[in-house]
């Protein structure tokens, strides 16, 4: 979690510099509910027998960063730290497992936005991809352990269960509303797909393709 911190840290500093070096930069705060959830296969990309994947809910927050080269049209990037992840049952051998994964991710996306279709509030719509860093890991089971084989209850938090990094395809819409005295408040959905296993096969010992997605309810403010 020291990482995490020290990233963000960073972060904080050297972003708003960029609203005082550029025209048309915002800055401004996510905080996001999310429902993830993860695509479960084998080596050769085929369903994997006696197994039941389902949701498990998470959050994110971070910073926001939009550079608006055009009235409607912006570059959005940003730090998100997002609380990710999933459950699975496997009915042979009898094992569940909850399993939450944290990433530091840096969105590199085109966002749009419509004319005003009402008092301060339009329309936007964001797309592009997520560069992800996968920074912490735990994986509580019940049954036979999914690492060495025996039988019991455990978790692990060891990292090196995930792969390093990886790149998620980002799409969402919502609205803004804005207000002079206030600023801007942004409320949308995302979809977030991951697009690389995050599962590390050589250190989990597991020989299954992860690939970990999820949905956002974003509530963002810029100053």
């Amino acid at each position: 979690m020291n990482r995490i911190h020290t990233f963000a840290l960073l972060a904080i500093l050297l972003i708003p510099g960029l609203s005082t070096a550029q025209e048309g930069v915002k800055i401004g705060l996510r905080l996001s509910p999310i429902i993830g959830m993860a695509n479960m296969t084998d080596s050769n990309k085929e369903d994997i027998p006696n197994l039941d994947s389902k949701i498990r809910l998470g959050w994110s927050y971070g910073l926001l960063v939009d550079y608006y080269f055009k009235e409607h049209y912006a570059f959005h990037t940003g730090v998100h730290i997002v609380n990710k992840g999933y459950r699975a049952t496997f009915s042979n051998p009898s094992l569940k497992e909850r399993v939450r994964v944290t990433a530091v991710e840096i969105p590199l996306a085109l966002k749009l936005r419509s004319s005003e279709i009402g008092d301060g509030v339009r329309l936007k719509g964001t797309f592009g991809l997520s560069m992800d860093a996968y920074v912490g890991y735990r994986n509580k089971y019940e049954g036979n352990s999914p690492f060495d084989g025996t039988n019991g209850d455990g978790v692990n938090k060891n990292t090196k269960m995930l792969n390093l990094a990886g790149v998620s395809f980002i799409y969402g819409a919502g609205l803004e509303f804005s207000a002079s005295d206030v600023g801007t408040i942004e409320v949308g959905l995302s979809f977030h797909q991951g697009l690389n296993n995050i599962n590390n096969r050589s250190k989990s010992q597991r020989d299954m393709l992860i690939r970990a997605n999820y949905l956002a309810l974003d509530l963002g403010y810029y100053f």
